[in-house]
């Protein structure tokens, strides 16, 4: 867009979907499409994220991240071709609702899904993969330096219990509230404190913020407790 987006007097979750929506419609008579309002809210997003009460936050993550995720992270036009190539000669299906149930046979994967419109499908498959990213919920990590991380309280889940809390440089915060001189994130750990932080222009910005906040700081040698060496298997 030839101008930012610049949303104003939005509090909530559903006052920012509007304000989308408009300025679609607004984009559209210009000539351009949604995909350019998308991006014109990227630099602004984690700004707006981190106007929202942790309310707002869990409603956004519960009725919205998925519908954002696949307008900001669009799939190129080679992979979309293939796509409908495979939807033309029927050998991909979608099938829009929750998994709630799997369970192993000798053929392989029983599945339950309760489907969009609320009734039951259940479906016998060979695999099931699940390819929804990264797993955002640190306790339910099984790596073994993040969970002692967690349990020694060295570090704390973020503001909506997804990824770690941070501060603005990255710096892990402790179970009493204090910020890590030496353990640092960025990136997808950092996610729930920010909401856009897995692309690479985002990671390049965190990465130069704090190699900054690295040489600015004056150190005195940190030697890390002999269990992160243990959980790090070194």
């Amino acid at each position: 867009m030839p101008e930012p987006f610049v949303p104003r007097g939005i509090d909530s979750a559903r006052h920012l979907l509007r304000a989308i929506r408009r300025r679609v419609l607004e984009a559209q008579a210009q000539g351009y499409d949604w995909r350019a309002v998308v991006d014109s809210l990227r630099p602004i997003t984690n700004e707006l994220w981190c106007g929202f009460d942790p309310a707002e936050k869990a409603r956004v993550l519960r009725h919205l991240k998925t519908w954002w995720d696949i307008h900001r992270h669009r799939m190129a036009p080679e992979i979309g071709v293939t796509l409908e190539q495979a939807i033309r000669k029927k050998s991909l299906r979608f099938v829009a609702g929750r998994l709630r149930q799997v369970q192993p046979d000798e053929e392989g994967l029983q599945v339950q899904l309760q489907l969009r419109g609320g009734e039951s499908l259940s479906m016998k498959v060979e695999r099931l993969i699940s390819c929804t990213g990264s797993e955002l919920n640190c306790w339910k990590s099984e790596d073994p330096f993040l969970r002692s991380l967690l349990e020694s309280g060295r570090a704390t889940p973020g503001e909506v219990g997804l990824g770690l809390r941070t501060d603005r440089t990255g710096a892990l915060i402790d179970a009493q509230g204090t910020a890590s001189t030496w353990l640092f994130a960025i990136g997808t750990p950092r996610f729930g404190d920010l909401f856009e932080t897995t692309a690479i222009p985002e990671l390049r910005i965190q990465a130069e913020a704090l190699a900054n906040h690295l040489v600015e700081t004056p150190y005195e040698p940190v030697e890390p407790p002999m269990e992160a060496y243990m959980a790090a298997g070194i």
